[in-house]
């Protein structure tokens, strides 16, 4: 069974709805049509979606570092209703980037085996707010 958590941002973290969710509402993004993880079981949505120039970012653990000894994953679909998905793996220090993504919205997948999932939506503008996507990853699936 998949356990599904409404997740919240702010400034410095993320946030857990303590209720679980069945699954996200049909206009949201969820985990169908990204690389199939056959150990996930935990998946967090974001309900906000995040406005971006760029796709990059960093992938971190509650403590603020990389998960150490596994492959961490960001990986985006669409534009819109395209079924189109691209794939970054951060690098050792949690680092990803994804060069000439077109302007539009995508659904976004974080994931690492043995860590929680965390999904939702970005919008790349070219006349958007300049900063990176910054995710928490919680240990457990």
């Amino acid at each position: 069974m998949t356990m599904i958590y409404w997740v919240a941002a702010t400034a410095s973290a993320l946030l857990l709805n303590a209720e679980p969710q069945s699954a996200p509402p049909a206009t949201e993004c969820s985990v169908a049509g990204f690389t199939p993880n056959p150990i996930e079981h935990v998946v967090n949505y974001r309900r906000d979606a995040i406005e971006v120039r760029s796709v990059q970012g960093t992938l971190t653990s509650v403590d603020g570092r990389r998960p150490i000894d596994v492959s961490v994953r960001f990986e985006i679909r669409g534009p819109g209703s395209s079924g189109n998905v691209r794939r970054a793996v951060a690098d050792r220090e949690g680092r990803f980037t994804m060069d000439n993504v077109p302007p539009g919205s995508y659904c976004f997948r974080a994931s690492a085996i043995g860590w929680q999932s965390v999904v939702g939506r970005i919008t790349v503008a070219p006349t958007g707010p300049r900063r990176t996507i910054e995710l928490t990853l919680l240990l457990g699936v």
